[in-house]
């Protein structure tokens, strides 16, 4: 017989060690014991009701009855997404946090640490999957008959689903953790993993406007069809058959994982044997090849650099998307005399893109405490600086590159038009880099806990949105004038002025940070 006072014990300790980052920052908060685990479930309830609503009013416009392709095509998606963003939770609550052996001389047993642990796998994949109960939900309604059978036959659908996506989850990560691969580079998996995801979520939109469109001519996806039968009951041996296929591949899963992996794991845990990812020493001949190695790690935080390049490919996305939902931009057929406003369109988007959150407003601050110990040696601060930034530069410009190809694959840009463009996206992407990397410097912040404190520097959060505010509405009375300018004067004025304004611009910005700045740096 379980305990459940021992059970809630065991599962609030995985739930502290499921996301250690933003238990730290928590902690730092001065919140801990009840009050963190509160804060945690009131999250996840939050993000999957949030969720629910959403895709559940995009599904109330569906007829899942007629349409069993998308009914299985969702399932499928929504499964995809949530064995993405468990394989992290699972690391995390299984072997990251290093904390079974603790329990060893304590009166639990390994049933109990597995199942809670299992548990909170389990709660933490509801916020991803609740659209999906909605959308069962929403199945059994439109079914005729039966109503209440088929709301339990829905709920039942959604646990065994659930419980399917946990066990697949625990293979797919044991067996990675066996991977020298996956203990070498764990960073860039979970960055790979939770930008694939977040990448999924964005372009969902844009899947499901033509999906839905034909919607009564998805194709099923047989591997999702069991879970179908059992809401709509075809028929009663359909519904028995599809029951007992569901359990059959739950059973295969359940008994692979504790044959395969399972005794392992538990000699592991007897053992104490922790594995030891043992960094490899890298000699380098020169002081910039060791600062540029550190200011990569500096940047190796998967969720520090989803969050900075989400951030900076926000209103490229809104060009993007009404490309990627069929609309018609064919910008190919634009004449030669507006070839120097999307010169312009380059600089005024770039400004948009690195903001307060790029890494250029925050790479010195990310060093912390690291910065005095810097200081200290004797060592030039300005090498150091400029290692920084040339690091930081090439990478946005990097992204700024993509952003200029991807824009212009999508919108048609006329070949002059896209180099025109390019050139003002790279010249200002090289100014916000300077501004914000001095900017950084002399508002720097050392002692921070949250990211989220180096953005709102200089003000708070109604003091950012009105700066962005000025921006666009000054960057929208330039391009208008401009606009205007191109359509009343010759093509050669306008294609000449303003690449070189914007020239005599990145020139004067280089040598004034140049004079006031690195000149200052000792």
């Amino acid at each position: 017989m379980i305990d459940l006072h021992r059970l809630w014990a065991l599962i609030k300790v995985s739930l502290i060690y499921r996301q250690p980052e933003l238990t730290l920052r928590e902690r730092k908060n001065h919140k801990s014991g009840d009050q963190l685990i509160k804060k945690f479930l009131l999250m996840d309830l939050g993000s999957g009701a949030l969720l629910a609503v959403v895709f559940g009013w995009i599904f109330l416009a569906s007829d899942f009855i007629r349409s069993p392709g998308l009914f299985t095509l969702m399932v499928v998606w929504f499964g995809v997404v949530t064995i993405s963003q468990e394989i992290m939770f699972i690391y995390n609550i299984f072997f990251d946090s290093r904390d079974l052996n603790a329990y060893l001389p304590l009166p639990f047993k390994m049933s109990e640490l597995f199942l809670a642990k299992m548990l909170t796998v389990f709660w933490s994949t509801l916020p991803v999957t609740l659209p999906l109960y909605v959308m069962m939900l929403l199945t059994a309604w439109q079914a005729q008959g039966f109503f209440w059978l088929r709301v339990l036959a829905a709920s039942l659908a959604y646990l065994l689903l659930v419980i399917l996506l946990c066990l697949l989850g625990n293979l797919l990560v044991f067996s990675l953790t066996r991977s020298k691969f996956f203990q070498h580079h764990k960073k860039i998996i979970t960055f790979v993993l939770l930008g694939f995801s977040m990448v999924i979520i964005v372009f969902s939109y844009a899947l499901f406007k033509d999906v839905f469109k034909v919607a009564e001519h998805v194709k099923v996806i047989a591997i999702a069809l069991p879970f179908y039968k059992l809401i709509v009951m075809p028929s009663w041996q359909a519904v028995i058959f599809s029951l007992l296929e569901i359990l059959g591949v739950i059973g295969i899963l359940g008994w692979g994982l504790s044959k395969l992996f399972l005794r392992d794991l538990n000699a592991q845990l007897m053992s104490d044997k922790v594995t030891k990812v043992v960094k490899k020493h890298h000699e380098f001949n020169n002081l910039d090849r060791v600062l540029q190695h550190y200011n990569i790690r500096l940047l190796s935080d998967p969720t520090l650099l989803l969050q900075v390049i989400l951030g900076s490919l926000m209103i490229p996305l809104m060009f993007m998307l009404p490309g990627l939902w069929g609309q018609n931009l064919a910008l190919q057929n634009i004449t030669g005399r507006y070839y120097g406003i999307f010169l312009l369109v380059g600089v005024c988007l770039t400004p948009l893109m690195y903001g307060i959150t790029s890494l250029g407003a925050i790479i010195i601050s990310l060093d912390r405490e690291n910065l005095y110990f810097i200081e200290s040696l004797p060592l030039s601060l300005k090498r150091y600086l400029k290692n920084k930034f040339k690091i930081v530069c090439w990478l946005q410009m990097s992204l700024s590159f993509v952003v200029a190809v991807s824009l212009g694959i999508i919108t048609h840009f006329p070949w002059w038009g896209w180099v025109y463009f390019l050139i003002g996206i790279l010249s200002a992407t090289y100014v916000c880099t300077i501004y914000f990397f001095v900017r950084d410097w002399r508002k720097r912040y050392l002692e921070w806990v949250d990211i989220s404190q180096l953005f709102t520097r200089g003000g708070g959060q109604i003091v950012l949105f009105l700066q962005g505010a000025v921006l666009l509405l000054v960057e929208g009375i330039i391009m208008g004038i401009a606009i205007f300018l191109a359509t009343v004067l010759p093509a050669w004025v306008t294609n000449t002025v303003i690449p070189l304004v914007i020239l005599g611009v990145t020139i004067w910005c280089h040598g004034y940070y140049r004079k006031t700045f690195w000149q200052q740096i000792e």
